[in-house]
């Protein structure tokens, strides 16, 4: 944690008050540089499914994100201001307000920074042609990545009952999709190397359509063009249970 804290990117934790339900609210807003995140990923690989809040507090926080939902119902994706469920037979729907969330990242996105797709790129180009123009590898970044796929693989998982099993068990239930000549978005996020546990260092990437009936977690795509927008986001604020 002391890493964490002397880092560039200020770590503020809000705790539950006395075991209730009852949370520090973080000042965050419109126009907000920070990144907000429910939980952690070392909570949700150790099978804590449970809401930590609900949809309706995420999006106070943020138009722009992922993660999922209590039961682990599903991947989420924020786009526009609007919280996307993709289930695991497919369906992509709005989010229902009080829907538990046990994991997510969002932010207010603002473009800091912009640049073309003018070749094909698979996944793996994707990410290191965006590495290399990172303004920074010690901050946040929410990303937006609009453009024309000549493929997509993505996944979501099917709603967990207790006793949970831990993810890696749940991940092997996946189901996948593939999606081909197809416009959509790809929202993500990229945390810097020292984040530990509390999220995955590196990119994280989900996938929705243009008009929103497809969609899921990133596995790999064949990119034809577009174009990457990047928010740096120097503050991380995160709600434990």
């Amino acid at each position: 944690m002391g890493k964490l804290l002397t880092a560039v990117a200020a770590v503020t934790i809000a705790a539950c008050v006395c075991g209730a339900a009852a949370y520090l609210l973080l000042p965050t807003g419109h126009g907000s540089d920070d990144m907000y995140q429910i939980s952690t990923l070392e909570a949700l690989f150790e099978g804590r499914y449970d809401g930590v809040r609900d949809v309706d507090d995420l999006m106070a926080r943020g138009d722009t994100g992922l993660g999922t939902f209590e039961g682990l119902d599903g991947e989420m994706i924020v786009y526009g201001g609007t919280c996307y469920q993709v289930t695991s037979d497919g369906v992509v729907q709005v989010a229902s307000n009080d829907l538990g969330v046990p994991f997510a990242c969002v932010g207010y996105m603002g473009v800091d920074l912009s640049f073309d797709v003018n070749t094909s790129m698979n996944m793996s180009d994707l990410d290191a042609y965006i590495s290399e123009r990172l303004p920074s590898n010690d901050t946040f970044y929410i990303i937006e990545i609009q453009g024309h796929f000549d493929n997509v693989l993505a996944r979501s998982v099917p709603k967990q009952v207790k006793p949970y099993p831990p993810l890696e068990d749940v991940i092997k239930n996946q189901t996948k999709f593939t999606y081909s000549d197809i416009n959509g978005t790809i929202v993500g996020i990229w945390c810097p190397p020292y984040i530990g546990e509390m999220n995955a260092a590196g990119f994280h990437f989900h996938f929705i359509s243009e008009d929103r009936t497809m969609g899921g977690h990133l596995l790999d795509c064949d990119m034809i063009s577009g174009i990457v927008s990047l928010d740096d986001a120097p503050h991380l604020r995160i709600d434990m249970k």
